[in-house]
């Protein structure tokens, strides 16, 4: 028997996406199950009869909804969650972190609607208030305290299953410690907005390459705790590094909220309101403080080549600017862990077990001392070729025992930037293709 927020629920997808059907374009890829599992059985299912869109569209939609999940339900097969999110990221080549915008915006494309729908699923799963929070290694469900309102109410079951959705994939039981207690800020349930510190001079992808050049330490597997200072609204954050994602549970004065980075991409999101305002242009600024504090985390010293963060502040909701008095503070709290029946203080990164190769760079040409035998016929015959080409006498003036080493880019080898992030390898790509463009 269908509970009355069910029923509403099912009757708000169904409607929404049948009255914006027309809008819909792009292509459609395939959507043939290829493992034949629960989650491509239905995407196959969905995606055909949302094409058709027959006069009966409704009636139908809310048939197959709870078919299937009354199957997931009688089967445990909460793993159907997983199969549904790679099955929609491989098929429309949506990487991870692009399809959590695809179900955060809700575009009307079928990448989006296939994800909004797979949110209806797990909202319809709950039960006696407990929703689904982990399906990797078991499942686990977690009591949410409901707002009374019914608008409120599927308001907020909504926008925490966008959250819950997207760290789905990643959470095992020992990382339940990242899901909230009690969510917020949530949009038309909180009436006022938060204020919430912006880098307003570095993006995700200039801080994590910094790291990532610089990295020294990694974060310990229990994480680590977070204390802010002088950032208005935002109080704390627990921080892991799961599977290449930071994943982060932030603590502000109206609940707690999550922010994700993928450590490949250097792509961001959270889920916090978009804001109008001068600072428009910073979206996800809560995954760039993220960012940041990862940065700190497995640096851990000051480089000549960090850029000082400069700060400002904005109302989510609003659009005034604040420059802060004082710039946030950040404070690292040793985590307690059980260790053989005590209970000890561990920090929180430890040292990586790994070096990086250096940050890719041109090195200038330069003499350099010989300790035995002389320079090479071929050498001699590059420095000549590279006096021909600047005018400039090098070797009349070079000491009998140097050679003269010719500009270069470091490291060499391709083996090296291959182990780069993507986002890196991208940088590097673009730097070559744009000097083999002819100068004007």
């Amino acid at each position: 028997m269908e509970t009355v927020i069910e029923r509403d629920l099912i009757e708000m997808f169904g409607q929404y996406f049948y009255n914006i059907h027309g809008q819909f374009s792009g292509e459609i890829p395939s959507l043939k199950p290829q493992h034949f599992n629960l989650a491509e059985e239905w995407i196959e299912r969905l995606t055909k009869l949302f094409l058709v869109c027959p006069n009966d569209y409704l009636s139908q939609h809310r048939k197959l909804t709870l078919e299937i999940v009354e199957r997931v339900r009688k089967k445990r097969a909460y793993y159907f969650f997983v199969d549904a999110l790679k099955t929609i990221e491989r098929k429309f080549n949506l990487p991870f972190p692009a399809y959590i915008v695809e179900l955060r915006e809700a575009k009307p494309n079928v990448a989006s609607f296939l994800l909004t729908e797979l949110l209806l699923i797990w909202a319809l799963l709950e039960k006696e208030g407990r929703f689904l929070v982990c399906v990797k290694d078991g499942y686990q469900r977690k009591h949410f305290p409901l707002p009374e309102n019914p608008e409120e109410r599927k308001a907020f079951i909504l926008q925490v299953g966008q959250q819950i959705l997207a760290f789905l994939p990643f959470i095992t039981p020992q990382h339940l410690d990242l899901i909230p207690d009690r969510f917020g800020p949530i949009h038309n349930v909180d009436k006022e907005a938060i204020r919430v510190p912006i880098i307003v001079n570095q993006s995700i992808a200039e801080i994590l390459e910094d790291a990532y050049f610089h990295q020294r330490y990694v974060i310990h597997p229990v994480g680590a705790a977070v204390q802010l200072k002088n950032a208005y609204d935002i109080q704390a954050m627990l921080v892991k590094v799961i599977d290449g994602k930071i994943i982060a549970k932030i603590s502000t004065s109206k609940g707690e909220t999550i922010a994700l980075v993928d450590l490949e991409t250097a792509q961001g999101v959270d889920f916090l309101l978009k804001h109008g305002g001068p600072l428009i242009q910073v979206r996800d600024a809560l995954a760039l403080l993220v960012a940041s504090v990862y940065h700190d985390l497995v640096v851990r010293i000051e480089t000549p080549t960090k850029r000082k963060r400069k700060y400002a502040f904005r109302a989510v909701e609003g659009e005034r600017v604040i420059l802060p008095e004082e710039e946030p503070i950040f404070i690292y709290i040793p985590q307690k862990i059980r260790v053989g029946g005590e209970i000890k203080e561990v920090s929180p990164c430890q040292p990586a077990p790994f070096r990086r190769s250096p940050r890719p760079h041109q090195v200038r040409e330069h003499p350099m001392r010989l300790w035995r035998g002389e320079m090479s016929e071929y050498q001699r015959r590059r420095v000549e070729e590279f006096e021909r080409e600047t005018g400039f006498k090098i070797l009349e003036k070079l000491p009998p025992d140097h050679t003269f080493v010719l500009p270069f880019s470091s490291p060499k080898g391709a083996e090296v930037i291959a182990h780069y992030p993507l986002f890196i390898k991208r940088k590097v790509e673009a730097e070559m293709l744009s000097k083999l463009q002819p100068s004007s």
